[in-house]
């Protein structure tokens, strides 16, 4: 009975081991030599946003800060930094609008000539 276990042990850890053996890539299997790879960089997934001017008041909502334009169209601005010094007066913003979820990517913001 002994033997037939040691026999079972020594047959599992060979079978383990071969399986082992068969997963790991052999060095001929590379169809790139590895000092001659051109790594790219991954393309970009979402394509540039245009750049819009938005005139409006910059407004609290929420936690964070939006442009209400006077046809009442609320978007979110993506920069609490740049937005909060210009709480509650009229400006204009040159940004990138990203329509999918309605955020305003701020790359100007300055305040509407009175």
């Amino acid at each position: 009975m002994m033997k037939r276990w040691l026999s079972m042990g020594t047959s599992l850890s060979d079978l383990f081991a071969a399986g082992f053996r068969n997963r790991q890539p052999k060095p001929s299997e590379d169809p790139v030599p590895h000092g001659n790879r051109d790594l790219a960089p991954p393309p970009d997934a979402s394509p540039q946003l245009p750049l819009t001017t938005f005139t409006g008041t910059v407004v609290r909502h929420g936690t964070r800060f939006a442009l209400l334009e006077a046809t009442g169209i609320l978007y979110a601005l993506d920069s609490v930094g740049r937005a909060w010094s210009f709480e509650g007066e009229e400006v204009w913003v040159r940004g990138r609008l990203n329509p999918e979820v309605g955020l305003l990517h701020i790359e100007e913001i300055e305040p509407q000539a009175a």
